[in-house]
């Protein structure tokens, strides 16, 4: 059904009206009115990493300026919207990581999600097989007939969702952002 989309375009145009200040009607009801500089629609891991780097680049400007004797603004406010009712709700796969893009963004990640207890939300990969399916049997393709793409080494299986939890609480947590599901 269309149901779900039709929800995702009414909240898209509300907020449209709310920040570019767009009245609805004569008998609109009074609504409180929140301003930010940068508005991120969608908690999603694209979403999230976003808001990330534009706040590390707006901390990192700010102590370039402050090194530098400049006066220095007050950062931007940063803000996050999500459809669904909690961060991650929409995301139901896990996948194989690549984490070259993670490490850029968040070098320690791996001091926070590593762990050797039951709790860890990745797993290295540790096995790399790739088979042919057939209706009755499957045959394995020895891995150094693959093309380098298809290897999984030093990669990680993980749940999306769970990741978008942890760069939520991070942003939240470490760069101030807000986030509204």
């Amino acid at each position: 059904s269309n149901q779900p989309l039709l929800f995702y375009y009414k909240a898209l145009l509300y907020v449209f009206c709310l920040v570019c200040n767009v009245s609805v009607g004569e008998d609109e009801i009074e609504r409180e009115k929140m301003y930010y500089d940068v508005l991120i629609i969608g908690g999603g891991p694209s979403g999230l990493s976003a808001a990330i780097k534009l706040a590390q680049l707006v901390r990192e400007r700010e102590e370039q300026s402050e090194e530098e004797e400049e006066e220095s603004s007050s950062g931007l406010s940063i803000c996050v919207i999500e459809k669904g009712n909690e961060i991650g709700s929409h995301i139901l796969s896990g996948n194989v990581f690549e984490p070259r893009g993670l490490d850029e963004l968040l070098p320690d990640w791996r001091n926070d999600l590593l762990s050797d207890d039951a709790e860890s939300i990745v797993t290295p990969v540790t096995k790399d097989e790739f088979l042919f399916l057939t209706e009755d049997h499957s045959f394995s393709i020895p891995n150094a007939l693959l093309p380098s793409q298809l290897h999984n080494d030093n990669n990680y299986i993980l749940s999306l969702s769970q990741l978008c939890r942890y760069l939520a609480q991070t942003a939240e947590e470490e760069y101030e952002i807000e986030i509204y599901p």
